[in-house]
């Protein structure tokens, strides 16, 4: 089989695991317990993606303080119950599976926090598809993105060419470019209406089943 990419990087949330609720659930209880209103839906859903600390300092304009008490609480919630209130998407599975016996290297790259990426993908059967977990460096003050994580990856582990990056958000399509990969963004995931399509990615699909067709080089068939 001629697959399409040697080297795969893959988003996590919103592009292999619906883990939307217990995103905006940890949310929903850190503000909570900071004594603040709860949210509007469309800030909580745009949560879904980029660091925390960009969210509450462009979506909440927190300061510093605020904002890393309000982590703090979130982080609390998630890694008790936030994190399993998750599902894989159907055909994730098959698609990591195809693609890991056609040869090629899997990587997750991920804005989660690395330990808690590592502990999601193995509770949920994730772990043994990738040669590489990497999450976001949740040491110091500065926020890493997407970009510095695929950076990475690639300064890291082995990645044969040619490489995409495959993720949900405008983050994975820009951190990507950002790298010079190919991207391929993913329509059944967290994206607002027109986001994709303004990144300009390399492919983009609708659904899991396209995306394995794609990346499996199989877009030919049936056609």
């Amino acid at each position: 089989m001629a697959l399409l990419y040697k080297t795969l990087l893959f988003d996590l949330d919103g592009t292999l695991t619906d883990s939307g609720s217990g995103i905006m659930n940890a949310a929903r209880y850190a503000f909570k317990m900071m004594g603040y209103a709860e949210p509007d839906v469309a800030d909580l859903e745009e949560m879904r993606g980029p660091p925390l600390r960009d969210s509450m300092r462009k979506l909440f304009h927190m300061d510093e303080q605020a904002s890393a008490a309000t982590i703090a609480h979130y982080r609390r919630y998630y890694k008790e119950k936030g994190m399993y209130e998750c599902s894989v998407y159907p055909g994730i599975f098959r698609m990591l599976e195809q693609l890991r016996d056609a040869g090629a290297r899997l990587y997750l790259a991920t804005s989660k926090g690395h330990n808690t990426a590592v502990e999601v993908v193995k509770h949920f059967g994730l772990y043994p598809y990738f040669h590489a977990v990497v999450g976001s460096n949740l040491q110091g003050d500065k926020v890493e993105q997407k970009g510095d994580v695929i950076r990475r990856v690639l300064a890291t582990c082995q990645t044969p060419g040619p490489i995409a990056m495959v993720g949900d958000r405008r983050f994975d399509i820009n951190g990507g470019r950002e790298n010079h990969l190919d991207t391929v963004a993913v329509r059944y995931g967290y994206a607002a209406k027109g986001e994709l399509e303004d990144c300009n990615p390399t492919y983009l699909v609708a659904s899991v089943q396209d995306l394995a067709r794609l990346l499996l080089n199989e877009t030919h068939k049936g056609a």
